[in-house]
This record gives C-alpha cells, sequence and structure tokens, in this order.
C-alpha cells in the first residue's frame, strides 16, 4: 500500500502545474522535472528522462508522463 502522504503531496506537486501546461505538457516539463528530481528526489535524472520516453511513445495524451511518475 502506498504512502497516503506521497500521494497527497504528488496531487499538490502535479496540480498547480496542470494549470499552467495550457501550451501543452511540454510547457510544464521543466518544473515538473526539477519538483520531481531536485526538490523531493522521488525519481533520478535518469529515471525521469525514461519515463517521458515511454510517455512520448505510448499512445494517448502527452500527460502520460505524470501518470507514470505517480507509478
Amino acid at each position: 500500500m502506498r504512502d497516503e502522504g506521497m500521494l497527497w503531496t504528488l496531487a499538490l506537486v502535479i496540480a498547480p502545474l496542470s494549470l499552467l501546461a495550457v501550451g501543452g505538457v511540454a510547457s510544464v516539463l521543466a518544473p515538473a522535472q526539477n519538483q520531481t528530481v531536485n526538490v523531493y528526489g522521488w525519481l533520478t535524472q535518469r529515471e525521469f528522462v525514461e519515463l517521458f520516453a515511454i510517455s512520448r511513445a505510448a499512445p494517448g495524451p502527452g500527460a502520460t508522463v505524470f501518470t507514470l511518475i505517480g507509478y
């Protein structure tokens, strides 16, 4: 079972970014990388790039990268 506090933190990080993503996920990719890699340390830089590559290769919306980060 996942830590419920971490899920709330993830939601609080992604929610403001989703409001800024008018131009698509590319417009908030740098702040998302900063928050997940540098601030919270949930991922390494390499993991973030790999998840982004998977999200671009998979069909669906561009914001699939956030689903993979949450996973």
